[in-house]
């Protein structure tokens, strides 16, 4: 009678602890395929110095009860969130989610993009205890989302004042150079006395003053962005600058409706060659142009900046943006210029410290202190 008693004991134990591992393992399934997290951006691109909203959606597909939730994720480096914090950890407890299910929860993080770049967020942990608070489950949200920082805007005004002065001159320049005496015979205007006007040179005046008009209009510009970090003036805050110089300088041309391309001497890992924007307008070359600018270029091999002027058109005027320009390099890009052509190079430095480097040619050289 014993013996019989001691089987039937261990026999209702091993059924309740095969009952037991049986419910689990249901219950881990429902619950993985049943609770959905989802992040997502209210801004997929933000300038870096920027803020936006980071939905954080939790939702109970189930009807079997869940007694508690932890989720977490980790923000990359280049986000920051609104408290300082890298990483986000509440526990959502179980009314929130609901015992009976189809319930769901939204919660939004402020989240502030700091360095220029394209970030995914993750890695994530969702886990809970089950109904009996015995076994621990987790699993890894499917939904995720990315987001692009472009590079800080700056204001370019000196420097579009600059362009706008050095393509004005060169204008001029040529209109004279084509017809010399085209200003010749205008005198000032005398009343009662037309017969000192020359009307020929007047209107040759017009001809000259509306095809100078009509090829300002036509003008296209280049940038040229010089990345190269290495040798001994490596300066991290001098290579932002001059991406913030290029994305601030093709926004402001582009929005004026003015042809803008780009030119980077960093080596794309696709082509295996300079990354390289034909001039156009519209937002859809804009976002081209943004995005290339937030590659990691320290992590990038980059070409000779100076042979990018190869790809330099007789209709494009340069802007050449280089911290790394010496006055031998200065040379070589007005000797590629040619006679008659212009070109404006931007060289940023720190606040306090003088350039070396003079204008030559037609290339006017400009400094931007950081």
């Amino acid at each position: 009678m014993g013996n019989t008693l001691i089987a039937v004991a261990v026999l209702l134990v091993l059924l309740a602890g095969a009952l037991f591992v049986f419910w689990h393992l249901i219950y881990r399934q429902l619950w993985r395929r049943a609770l959905q997290v989802r992040f997502s951006f209210q801004k997929h691109a933000i300038y870096a110095g920027e803020e936006t909203e980071l939905s954080e959606e939790i939702e109970n597909e189930k009807k079997l009860p869940v007694s508690g939730v932890e989720i977490g994720f980790r923000v990359p480096k280049g986000l920051v969130h609104a408290d300082g914090s890298s990483e986000i950890k509440v526990a959502i407890s179980k009314d929130m989610l609901g015992v009976a299910g189809q319930d769901k929860l939204v919660r939004t993080h402020r989240i502030r993009g700091t360095k220029r770049g394209k970030y995914e967020i993750g890695p994530y942990f969702c886990r809970s205890l089950s109904k009996a608070q015995m076994f621990f489950f987790e699993k890894e949200p499917a939904a995720t989302d990315k987001i692009y920082v472009y590079a800080a805007r700056t204001d370019v005004t000196d420097i579009v004042n600059a362009v706008d002065e050095v393509t004005g001159e060169a204008e001029n320049q040529r209109a004279l150079y084509q017809n010399p005496f085209a200003f010749a015979g205008v005198s000032g205007y005398r009343k009662g006395s037309t017969a000192a006007m020359d009307f020929d040179a007047i209107a040759a005046n017009s001809r000259v003053m509306v095809g100078s008009y009509n090829s300002i209009l036509n003008t296209q510009f280049q940038i040229f962005l010089d990345v190269d970090d290495e040798g001994s003036a490596r300066e991290a805050t001098l290579v932002e600058e001059s991406v913030s110089i290029a994305a601030s300088l093709a926004c402001r041309f582009m929005m004026e409706g003015t042809k803008t391309g780009l030119l980077i001497n960093a080596i794309s890992e696709q082509t295996g060659h300079s990354m390289i924007f034909d001039p156009g307008t519209g937002s859809r070359k804009l976002i081209d142009i943004e995005r290339a600018l937030t590659h990691d270029f320290s992590k990038m091999k980059t070409t000779d900046f100076v042979g990018l002027t190869m790809h330099l058109d007789m209709n494009q005027v340069p802007v050449f943006i280089s911290k790394n320009m010496t006055q031998s390099q200065a040379n070589d890009l007005a000797a590629n210029l040619g006679t008659g052509r212009v070109g404006l190079l931007v060289i940023p430095i720190r606040a306090g410290q003088k350039g070396s480097v003079s204008s030559t040619g037609g290339l006017t050289v400009m400094y931007r202190e950081v």
